[in-house]
């Protein structure tokens, strides 16, 4: 490949964005799991919930990469 070129995008969300709003609906896909596991306990899970609804809080969105090139002639 030649003239290749990636690009990262992520933006920070205050609490009660969309942005946050995605990181809950990840979380309560997989909260079986994350407890089941013993990652995250349901008062965790429960706590993160009120972080992602608070104004003064921030969390990154995921990154989105995109990345293009040429294949040589």
């Amino acid at each position: 490949m030649t003239d290749v070129h990636v690009e990262l995008r992520a933006q920070i969300a205050s609490g009660g964005f969309a942005a946050c709003r995605l990181h809950r609906a990840n979380i309560e896909q997989l909260r079986g799991q994350l407890v089941s596991h013993g990652l995250l306990n349901d008062g965790e899970i429960e706590r993160f919930y009120e972080l992602i609804e608070d104004p003064s809080f921030a969390v990154n969105s995921y990154p989105l990469v995109s990345a293009s090139g040429r294949r040589p002639s």
